[in-house]
């Protein structure tokens, strides 16, 4: 399994090129969609400013010195979906992308597909979590149609299916999400600006706006707050609420290892570069004890004792990946 995470700028990927990472997924911010389209109408799931590179030519680089320690980068045009008025600015981005040898394109709108097909039929297309992949049947569409090469899996999808898919698409890259950002939502059927809280271009939280998908937990909190309860406590109510443990997924590390999942993705763009290095050191030790654990009791007391699990640790039904 290799571990792929979020970049924004050259020199955080300095800081973590020479990590356990092996892939690394960035977007690009553009100056003339913002000024036509606005912020809110995103060329990216993460709009803002300082969570992308500020231009090709720091893709450029990026890329330069990533290829040269044979790793890998993927761009992002996940938005759900873009309307015609943007395809010209798309199909400019698109090309500038394939010109500097980027390794794949992370998409969600199948006509965005369709047109990196009209300019390239080589560069290689990864389905977003947008793209809403729940059954072999959505899977078949992407490969037979745009010849994808990698599908990122929606966080509610059971290790049976999991299974289920790799066994049916050997040759089919299937990418999970682990740790960080974990949504109870399906992002496919997200319609919420993930910019609302950040009212400029720069990304300033001027006026700590938050997506209306946040307020059943800000609900939460307040309750906290109102009576008094501990942290335990309010673990307690938001497992309850979400029924699983959203942000971790290391516990069932070890069956994810036997199914053959290709990519771990460590959401992290919009992550501070320290969280970021100790996230990645902390999954890589979490794979190593996946692949040389005896069996998953062994695995589940080992990263015990490495102090690798979350807060619902032993309770491993509780795991973003579990099948209950």
């Amino acid at each position: 399994m290799k571990i792929c995470t979020g970049i924004s700028s050259l020199d955080n990927l300095r800081l973590i090129i020479d990590s356990e990472a092996e892939e690394f997924y960035c977007g690009v911010y553009n100056e003339n969609w913002v000024k036509r389209f606005g912020s809110f109408s995103a060329i990216n799931r993460r709009p803002w400013k300082n969570s992308n590179l500020s231009s090709f030519y720091e893709l450029e680089n990026v890329i330069k010195e990533v290829h040269l320690k044979k790793k890998k980068v993927f761009l992002t045009l996940n938005e759900h979906v873009y309307t015609n008025q943007q395809k010209p600015l798309l199909t400019e981005y698109i090309k500038k992308a394939t010109d500097l040898s980027v390794d794949a394109i992370i998409v969600s709108d199948i006509s965005i597909m369709q047109l990196i097909r009209n300019i390239s039929k080589d560069i290689e297309i990864h389905v977003s979590t947008g793209g809403a992949a729940f059954n072999t049947e959505s899977i078949s569409f992407y490969v037979n149609n745009f010849g994808v090469t990698r599908i990122i899996l929606p966080r509610s999808i059971k290790l049976s299916e999991i299974a289920l898919f790799k066994k049916k698409f050997p040759n089919i890259e299937l990418e999970i999400f682990i740790l960080n950002e974990g949504c109870t939502y399906i992002d496919g059927f997200c319609n919420q600006l993930h910019g609302i809280r950040y009212v400029n271009e720069n990304g300033d939280n001027l006026y700590g706006y938050s997506p209306t998908c946040q307020i059943r937990f800000d609900t939460i909190k307040a309750q906290m707050n109102e009576f008094n309860l501990d942290e335990k406590q309010l673990l307690h109510l938001i497992n309850k609420n979400l029924h699983k443990n959203i942000n971790c997924g290391i516990c069932s590390l070890y069956k994810i290892n036997k199914i053959g999942v290709d990519s771990l993705k460590l959401v992290s763009r919009s992550t501070n570069i320290v969280n970021t290095m100790s996230d990645i050191k902390r999954l890589s030790k979490a794979i190593n004890l996946s692949k040389s654990s005896i069996n998953e009791k062994e695995f589940l007391l080992d990263v015990k004792e490495n102090k690798l699990v979350c807060s619902n640790f032993p309770n491993s039904k509780e795991c973003l990946y579990s099948d209950n």
